[in-house]
């Protein structure tokens, strides 16, 4: 056997090695809960927030409705994930009007930060103005999760569920007057020293005047 015809025979069992270990290495099997220690990073409910904010900044909401946009999308997100924290209670039944939230069904997996994620967005994107935006960002967020090693079917699952924690936040949040105080008279200035009256330099108009008439959360 020549040089060259031994040098090929050990450069073709060098790389059939080669091709063996890698395919015994990706074979080997994975952690099927692994996801959900990653998926635990608050990076991604903290992304949430931040673009809820964003969408309220660029669609210029005044402070008190940027309040109301918070406290329904926050709600939703908690609702969404304290099904996994066994120490947290709902707040049904403690806040003013919320009624129900749909509950995970029994002995299947979720993932349950993705739902809340999905929950706040679901919520984020219908109370403000920006839907373009928020698809966007969920999109990207939803795919980072993906990336994680979650089971399709977890994945899913998770999407629906904070679907459905969003749907019920929603239709809490519709009953609270704030639509039709939308349509509602603006503020009268008073020649009453005590009432409020524009100030300079802007002299903008009183900032919802009628904020007092939407459903408190708690009293």
């Amino acid at each position: 056997m020549s040089f060259l015809s031994k040098v090929n025979q050990i450069s073709f069992v060098a790389i059939a090695g080669i091709a063996t270990l890698c395919c015994f290495l990706g074979c080997q099997p994975t952690d099927p809960v692994a996801y959900k220690v990653k998926a635990t990073d608050s990076d991604f409910l903290h992304r949430a927030v931040r673009q809820v904010t964003d969408n309220i900044v660029y669609d210029i909401f005044s402070p008190p409705v940027a309040s109301r946009i918070y406290a329904y999308t926050c709600v939703a997100g908690y609702e969404a994930l304290r099904s996994e924290l066994t120490d947290y209670q709902s707040l049904v039944g403690q806040l003013n009007g919320l009624e129900k939230i749909p509950a995970p069904e029994a002995n299947k997996d979720y993932c349950f930060p993705l739902a809340s994620v999905r929950a706040m967005t679901s919520v984020g994107r219908k109370l403000t103005f920006s839907e373009d935006q928020m698809d966007i960002f969920r999109a990207k967020i939803e795919s980072d999760f993906q990336k994680i090693g979650m089971p399709k079917e977890v994945y899913n699952r998770s999407i629906a569920y904070g679907d459905s924690v969003a749907k019920a936040v929603l239709a809490w949040a519709d009953k609270d007057s704030y639509k039709q105080l939308r349509t509602a008279t603006k503020y009268a200035i008073s020649n009453d020293l005590s009432s409020w009256r524009p100030t300079p330099p802007m002299y903008m108009d009183a900032v919802e005047p009628h904020w007092g008439e939407i459903r408190p959360f708690t009293l």
